[in-house]
Parts: structure tokens; sequence; C-alpha cells
């Protein structure tokens, strides 16, 4: 009688243990093939405080109705910092008549040309900051220009007068806009 009870303790306890395996597996494969959804971002542990970083500013936008200005303005840019002289005359006007050794020479080192959004003015003219790439044989170099934009009523031109040259001396190196605001923001008094 003690065998058939120790016999019987014996097929409990291994009927309970591979009751408990089977459950945990089964249990576990469930909550694999629930936790991916489950802890995607909701569950995500909070970001060390010490790593957090402030994005640079943005830039500011840009109300609809000066949008063409913006634009257009920005199409007169690249086209001075791809030295297509042509187009650059075919928008500001008031080029037409310089030479392209004139323009070489005052815009041959220019690479690249961001044109960032500042402020309306009166009669629609916008006030831009550009962010000039440069490559004038000291190396690569950022400077920041100030311009009033005015456009004509057809939008199809412009007229660009520089205001003034916010950086005294060049950045080193190809600044992107982002990271300039401080002095794009300068614009907004010239």
């Amino acid at each position: 009688m003690i065998a058939a009870v120790s016999v019987g303790i014996l097929l409990l306890a291994a009927g309970v243990t591979t009751a408990v395996v089977v459950l945990t597996r089964d249990s576990s494969s469930a909550t694999e093939r629930v936790r991916p959804a489950a802890t995607s971002s909701t569950t995500a542990a909070p970001p060390d405080p010490t790593l957090i970083t402030t994005p640079p500013p943005t830039r500011p936008l840009v109300p609809p109705e000066v949008q063409g200005t913006v634009n257009l303005a920005q199409r007169w840019a690249s086209a001075l910092a791809a030295h297509d002289w042509t187009t650059a005359r075919s928008i500001e006007p008031a080029i037409g008549a310089t030479s392209d050794d004139t323009l070489q020479s005052g815009f041959g080192g220019l690479k690249d040309d961001a044109v960032v959004f500042v402020a309306t003015r009166d009669a629609g003219a916008v006030m831009v900051a550009s962010v000039a790439h440069e490559n004038v044989g000291a190396g690569p170099r950022t400077n920041v220009f100030c311009f009033l934009i005015t456009p004509d009523p057809s939008g199809a031109t412009l007229q660009a007068q520089l205001q003034r040259r916010v950086t005294t001396t060049p950045i080193p190196g190809w600044v992107p806009p982002e990271t300039l605001m401080a002095e794009i923001s300068q614009c907004q008094t010239a």
C-alpha cells in the first residue's frame, strides 16, 4: 500500500510538473507573440535626461501670400550658385547688363545658397536671409546676408536689394541654415 501511495504521489507530482511546464511554455510563447506590439513605443523606458538634446530651431513658416516670392528668390539664388547667369538675369532684370565676367567675379565662389524667409514687408516685399556656402580659395565658408526681395506684379521677376551682411567674419565650413537661426533673425532689423 505504501508503494502504491508513493507511486501515486510520484505520478501526481510528474503530472503537475508537466502541466506547469506546458502552461509556462504556452504562456511564454503567447507573451512573446504579443510582446512586440504591446511594448513598441508605449512601454519603452524613458530617455536618460542627460542625453536629451535640444533640437535646432526650425525655419520660420512662410505665409502663403509670399510663398511664390520666396520660391522665386530661391530660384534666383540657386541660379547664382550654379553660375547660370542667363537664368539669374531673367529673374533679376537689374543685373541684365552685367557681364558674365563681373558676375563670375562677384559670385564665382558661391557654391550653394539657401534662402530663408524672415519677414513680410510693405507691397508684397519680403525680407529673406541668404545662407551662402562659398569656396573662395580659403576653403569652404558660410556667410549670412539679408536681402529685401520685391517681386514685380506678375511674380516672374524680382528686385533684390542687399540690406546687410550679418556675418562680419565668415563661418568656417558649410553650416546648415537650421543652425544659424540666431544670425538669420538679425535680418528682422535690416
